[in-house]
C-alpha cells in the first residue's frame, strides 16, 4: 500500500473534493502529484504525509482549506424556470452556504454540460412515455451517478395576446391558422420538444410554423415577445403569461427536476436542496400561478 498511486478520482474521494478541484490543485503544484503519459497520479503515502503535516502546522491552505470552507460556487445549467431562478437569487443574497450561477441551455444542453464537466448541476423536464428525465441520462450524460430531486410541478401551455383575439385553442391552430407567428425556445429545450411533439401529433411539420426559427432562452422572454406583438403565440409556463397579462391555454402539467451528481460540491448542493424543502419556498410556490409543490424536494431517483 505504501507505493500505491491514486487516480484523480481516487484522490478526489480520499481528499473529499470534486475531481475538477483536484486537477486545479495538481496543476498549481499545491498537492503531491506526478503527471505520466498525460494523466495525473497521486502517491498515497506522500499524500497522507502531506495531510498530516498540514494538520500539525495548522495551515489552512490547499485541500484542507477547501474541505473546511462552507463556501462554494456551483454552475447550474439546463432548463429555465422562473420560480427556481427566484430561489437562486435569494440564496445569492446570502452566499455563506454557496453561490449559484445559472446558464439557460435547455434541458438537453444542461445534461450535456453536466456530462462534459462544464456544469455542477442541471435542470431538466424532458419526458418520455410518462417518465421524466431518467430515460435521457444514459443518452445525454452516460456514466453519470447521482440523484434526481424535484423542484416543482408546473403547467405549460400556449401564451396568447390578452383575451386571445385569434381564438387559439390547440397547438394545431399554430400551424393551421394563416398568419399566426410564434416565438420558439432553443433546440434541446423541453418546451421546444413539447411543441414539436404536439405539432407532429396534429400532422404538422414544425418548420412550417411561422416564427419557428425565432428563438429565446427563457419563459419570460417568450412572454415579452408576445406582449410586444412580435409574436402571436409561444409555449411557456403559466406564470410567465399571467405576469405579463397574457392569455393562457393549458396543455399539460410537467415535472421540473434538479440533477445532482455525486461529486457536486456537497455543502452548496445540500444547502440548495434544503432551501427547496423549506416552508418559505413552498409558500412562495403556492402563490405563483401554475405551480404545484406537492413533490418539491423529493428524491425521485438515485442513479
Amino acid at each position: 500500500m505504501a507505493g500505491r498511486m491514486l487516480s484523480t478520482r481516487e484522490a478526489a474521494k480520499f481528499l473529499g473534493l470534486n475531481e475538477k478541484k483536484v486537477y486545479s490543485l495538481a496543476r498549481a503544484e499545491k498537492i503531491p502529484a506526478v503527471r505520466l503519459t498525460g494523466k495525473w497520479l497521486f502517491p498515497q503515502a506522500t499524500l497522507e504525509e502531506w495531510l498530516e503535516g498540514q494538520a500539525r502546522a495548522g495551515v489552512g491552505g490547499g485541500a484542507v482549506k477547501e474541505r473546511a470552507s462552507p463556501l462554494a460556487a456551483l454552475v447550474i445549467a439546463g432548463s429555465d424556470d422562473p420560480l427556481f431562478r427566484s430561489l437562486l437569487r435569494d440564496l445569492n443574497r446570502q452566499p455563506e452556504q454557496g453561490l449559484f450561477a445559472f446558464a439557460e441551455l435547455g434541458s438537453a444542453g444542461g445534461l450535456r454540460a453536466l456530462a462534459g464537466g462544464l456544469a455542477d448541476l442541471a435542470c431538466s423536464h424532458l419526458e418520455e412515455e410518462g417518465e421524466y428525465n431518467l430515460p435521457f441520462l444514459p443518452r445525454l450524460a452516460p456514466g453519470l451517478r447521482g440523484r434526481m430531486v424535484t423542484v416543482a410541478h408546473r403547467r405549460q401551455g400556449i401564451l396568447t395576446a390578452p383575451r386571445n383575439p385569434l381564438g387559439l385553442r390547440t397547438v394545431a391552430d399554430l400551424a393551421r391558422r394563416p398568419g399566426v407567428r410564434i416565438v420558439n425556445r432553443q433546440p434541446g429545450s423541453g418546451t421546444r420538444l413539447l411543441l414539436d411533439s404536439e405539432l407532429r401529433r396534429a400532422g404538422a411539420e414544425p418548420e412550417s410554423v411561422a416564427g419557428y426559427r425565432t428563438e429565446v432562452s427563457t419563459h419570460e422572454e417568450a412572454a415579452l415577445r408576445v406582449l410586444r406583438g412580435e409574436a402571436d403565440a409561444a409555449l411557456a409556463c403559466e406564470w410567465a403569461g399571467r405576469q405579463a397579462g397574457l392569455g393562457f391555454v393549458p396543455l399539460r402539467e410537467e415535472r421540473f427536476d434538479l440533477i445532482v451528481p455525486r461529486e457536486a460540491g456537497k455543502r452548496a448542493a445540500g444547502s440548495l436542496v434544503e432551501a427547496l424543502r423549506a416552508p418559505s419556498f413552498r409558500r412562495r410556490g403556492a402563490s405563483w400561478p401554475g405551480y404545484d409543490l406537492r413533490e418539491t424536494g423529493v428524491v425521485q431517483a438515485e442513479f
